[in-house]
Formats: structure tokens, C-alpha cells, sequence
């Protein structure tokens, strides 16, 4: 198995940060609490942490909730296709403020240069 991926500037980056899950009655809303957060999913080993690569900035709340530690406000868990739909959002715009941030650049694989093509 392949050694997991970490990198600490990509856990930094997510500091003050707004929350890209967003779930509503669940987000508090501070970027104070914001940190990376790391997609289980399909990780059925206790104790296994997905590379950093694979997360994105959420609130302390919004984490609990998917990371089912804590439950929704109406005391049920997020549903496996809630968690999808607030997965994908949350990695995009995670990946979005990456870039547009140049925490994350695409290259040709020439370090002389990196960016975006037009």
C-alpha cells in the first residue's frame, strides 16, 4: 500500500477559511474554527486517515457532523447521499480557493513554470 500523502501547508491553508460544507442548522459559520477536514468514506479500517489531498475547509461543526462524531440538529446522522452531495461541494470549492490562492498550482511538470492556461 502506498505511503500516505501529507503535506502541513495544505492543513495550514484551510486557517481562517470559510466553510465549504455549509450544512444548514449545522455551520456555524467561523473561519476562526475552520481546518481540514479528511474524506473517510470507503476507509473501513479504524484509525486510517485519507491523504491530505483528499479533505476540505470545514467548520468545527459542519467536521463533527461529517466525521459523524456528532449528529444533526433533528438527532439523526447525515445520510450517506447528504454526505456525498456535501462532499463534492466542499472539494471543489476547497480546491477552487486552493488555486486561487496559488497554494495549489497546475504545472507541465517543468518547475519554471506554473498556472493556469487560458
Amino acid at each position: 500500500m502506498a505511503r500516505r500523502f501529507e503535506d502541513k501547508r495544505l492543513r495550514d491553508a484551510a486557517r481562517d477559511q470559510p466553510c465549504t460544507f455549509r450544512i444548514p442548522g449545522v455551520c456555524c459559520g467561523d473561519p476562526a474554527t475552520t481546518v481540514l477536514c479528511h474524506d473517510r468514506r470507503g476507509l473501513f479500517a479504524a484509525g486510517m486517515k485519507p491523504d491530505d489531498f483528499n479533505g476540505a475547509h470545514g467548520c468545527h461543526t459542519c467536521h463533527g457532523v461529517m466525521d459523524r462524531r456528532d449528529k444533526l440538529p433533528d438527532g439523526g446522522w447525515v445520510s450517506a447521499e447528504d454526505a456525498a452531495f456535501y462532499w463534492n461541494r466542499a472539494k471543489a470549492e476547497t480546491l477552487r480557493n486552493l488555486f486561487d490562492r496559488a497554494i495549489l498550482c497546475v504545472t507541465d511538470g517543468d518547475d519554471t513554470k506554473a498556472g493556469g492556461t487560458e
